[in-house]
C-alpha cells in the first residue's frame, strides 16, 4: 500500500538515502531549503519536493499545507 511520506533533509545525506529507498513504492516528498539540490534529487529518484527552512515554523507549516493540498494526507 503506497504511503505519502514527507522527508526533511531529503536533498542530501541520510534523508536522500531514505527517500531513494522509499520512492519506488511510495509517494515521497522531500523537504529542504536548497532548491537546486531538491530539483536534482527529485529528477534523480522521481519524487516530489517542497522548499522550506526546517528551523522556521512558518516555512515548515506552509510546506506541510502544500503537501496536504496536493495529496490530502501525509502518512509518515
Amino acid at each position: 500500500m503506497s504511503k505519502v511520506i514527507l522527508i526533511s533533509g531529503g536533498s542530501d545525506g541520510l534523508g536522500k538515502s531514505i527517500a531513494t529507498k522509499l520512492s519506488p513504492n511510495h509517494q515521497v516528498v522531500i523537504l529542504s531549503h536548497n532548491r537546486e539540490k531538491l530539483e536534482a534529487v527529485s529528477k534523480e529518484i522521481n519524487c516530489d519536493f517542497v522548499e522550506a527552512e526546517i528551523t522556521d515554523y512558518s516555512s515548515v507549516n506552509t510546506a506541510v499545507e502544500k503537501v496536504l493540498g496536493k495529496y490530502q494526507k501525509i502518512d509518515v
